[in-house]
């Protein structure tokens, strides 16, 4: 899929830069990014 995503952006004349990034372990740099990006939503919940 990855691959077919690629082409795709490739035939439309898209550029594209493939980006890796280290996970959000923990909360506390969570809520720092969120505030950050001003983003309601990321990948780690509580379950308080």
């Amino acid at each position: 899929m990855y691959k077919q995503v690629v082409e795709l952006l490739e035939e439309a004349a898209i550029s594209y830069t493939q980006y890796t990034h280290e996970p959000i372990l923990d909360y506390e740099t969570d809520r720092k990014i969120r505030e950050r990006f001003k983003c309601p939503i990321t990948g780690v919940k509580r379950n308080d």
